[in-house]
């Protein structure tokens, strides 16, 4: 799974863009923020945004631990 293309590639994702990326809601981004379930989350004021990196590095390691072993 890649990130959808933006205009720049900023290091940092808003929830908005996350969410995008997992089909999901924006209120389910800032529920599993609540909840501890997303990494690279970076607070500035009010605001949150997500480490693409960090999260990119998170989906592929949690991807390779759930793959079907070979058959």
């Amino acid at each position: 799974m890649t990130p959808p293309k933006l205009e720049t590639e900023s290091p940092l994702l808003t929830a908005d863009e996350l969410a995008v990326w997992f089909h999901c809601t924006r209120r389910a981004i800032y529920d599993r923020v609540f909840r501890g379930q997303l990494p690279g989350v970076v607070r500035l004021g009010r605001r949150l945004y997500f480490d693409r990196a960090t999260v990119e590095q998170w989906l592929k390691k949690n991807r390779d631990a759930h793959a079907l072993p070979p058959s």
